[in-house]
């Protein structure tokens, strides 16, 4: 791969997109030294050490994606995709149980996520794919290009339904499904695959764990079992609605120190930051996320070429996907899928996702002047 790292490609890198993402990294550190500090528990202290860890790995990787071409970067996506195929087939057979579930496996004393890892991989097959059989002289994506599309999405999706993780399934299908309406994939092929979902899901209810059912069944019913699978939405809502407008103060919520709040570092962080930050804090971190994605589309969009765009869309699109599921979960619009807040719940393999996805981004903004 040939580097790139000369004047022409840094005088253009995007400051506006490094600028949101530290006052983002910053907001989210706070929060979460806020959540881990507030028992004397050295095993939460050491949650935001390990975050700070993956942190700096994070921003490793997010300057060396940027500080090659991305059109050598995208050589490797179909070798990108399949290793995260055999990961996530590994992590089936060989997977660490938690909480019911295979999602983890060690890698040399490493405890990664590889559906994390498929988002990525995701983005960037899909878009060399699609710009590589992107045709400027057609109005739509061809029936064969969006059958193999769609063959590239549903395979590591189904993959990671049966760990279970249904959560990262539905962000993995919203990603790539979403990336072909936007490349203009044919409006008769989308009202199709919408009809079959609908035919299909008693076959997909069938198949879902108990305890995914009872959050679907409660989040239909938030009164059906309140001390039981209505119990983390309720908490959510209680410490969200606690906050009010400025919120309880920094390291003063009461819901997280008094143990009510389940999973207060990960899924359910942002509740956490309302209640000590308020409505005020909560947009505030809404409006960065917002930034955040709009700036990743405007480099799309200016993207010198179908590959960039793509790229760019994609990596907009696992921010958007990523922070709506989670926001509408702990709000208690969406079901509890256990869907992480990017860049802010703890998880090691989360944060590398998102900053080398930001990473290729950052690469197509500091190339769309240079044409070599």
């Amino acid at each position: 791969m040939k580097p790139f790292i000369d004047r022409r490609a840094l005088k253009n890198i995007d400051l506006s997109l490094l600028i949101i993402l530290f006052f983002i990294l910053i907001y989210g550190l706070t929060c979460l030294y806020s959540a881990t500090h507030l028992q004397n528990n050295t095993t939460y202290e050491l949650i935001f050490k390990k975050q700070l860890i993956w942190i700096c790995i994070g921003i490793i990787a997010l300057f060396t994606l940027s500080f090659f071409n991305y059109t050598s970067i995208s050589r490797y996506a179909y070798l990108i995709y399949i290793l995260c195929i055999i990961l996530l087939i590994a992590v089936i057979f060989m997977g660490k149980h938690v909480q019911g579930a295979k999602r983890w496996i060690s890698i040399a004393g490493f405890t990664i996520q590889p559906t994390e890892f498929t988002k990525f991989a995701i983005i960037l097959s899909l878009s060399k794919f699609i710009s590589s059989k992107f045709d400027l002289s057609q109005k739509n994506l061809s029936y064969g290009v969006t059958f193999l599309a769609i063959v590239i999405i549903l395979i590591p999706a189904a993959l990671i339904l049966i760990e279970p993780d249904l959560g990262s399934a539905v962000v993995v299908v919203l990603i790539g499904f979403s990336m072909l309406v936007l490349n203009k994939m044919k409006l008769r092929v989308l009202l199709i695959l919408i009809l079959l979902v609908g035919i299909s899901s008693p076959l997909i209810w069938g198949h879902l764990k108990d305890y995914q059912k009872a959050r679907i069944k409660t989040f239909l019913n938030p009164n059906l079992d309140p001390t039981g699978a209505g119990y983390h939405i309720n908490q959510s809502k209680i410490a969200i609605g606690s906050g009010e407008i400025m919120g309880k103060g920094f390291m003063k919520g009461t819901q997280t120190r008094l143990q009510y709040l389940p999973e207060h570092y990960t899924d359910f962080i942002f509740s956490h930051l309302a209640e000590e930050w308020g409505f005020v804090g909560s947009l505030t971190l809404i409006g960065l996320y917002t930034l955040l994605i709009l700036r990743c589309i405007n480099i799309g969009l200016k993207s010198k070429d179908h590959l960039g765009y793509n790229l760019s869309i994609g990596t907009a699109l696992l921010f958007f996907w990523h922070s709506a599921i989670n926001l509408g979960m702990v709000t208690g619009l969406l079901p509890v899928v256990g869907v992480p807040l990017i860049l802010v719940s703890y998880g090691g393999s989360s944060i590398l996702t998102a900053m080398a996805s930001l990473g290729l981004s950052l690469n197509v903004a500091m190339r769309r002047f240079l044409y070599r």
